[in-house]
């Protein structure tokens, strides 16, 4: 029962992957200038699994489970803040932080020509 249940729970860190999180390769970017910082990323899962009815695993069964996913974490330092860890080659779907998100196209309009 106990392996059923463990199980369980790592099948709902696939599913929070799926559906939460882009990977740099479906990005098409280098897998190191696709971040996402550990903490945010156990703190959306968190969140995710309370929305679900599922139980979240502790921050270090979910390191296990990401690194058995494929995703290693290092400490990254961005301009102007501290160094902190964070996965490589992931990035959160949707964020308030624009450089969690996926990238965006910054379109100029023109101005007419013909202002009449």
């Amino acid at each position: 029962r106990a392996t059923a249940e463990y199980r369980k729970e790592e099948d709902s860190l696939s599913e929070f992957l799926e559906t939460e999180t882009i990977t740099a390769k479906d990005l098409h970017e280098p897998p190191d200038r696709v971040t996402v910082s550990c903490q945010s990323l156990h703190t959306m899962y968190v969140g995710w699994c309370e929305k679900n009815g599922v139980d979240a695993a502790p921050k270090w069964l979910f390191g296990r489970w990401m690194t058995g996913h494929g995703f290693s974490s290092k400490s990254v330092r961005e301009k102007g803040a501290e160094p902190h860890k964070a996965y490589i080659g992931l990035r959160l779907r949707v964020s308030k932080d624009p450089s969690l998100t996926e990238p965006q196209l910054n379109l100029v309009k023109n101005p007419s020509k013909n202002a009449s």
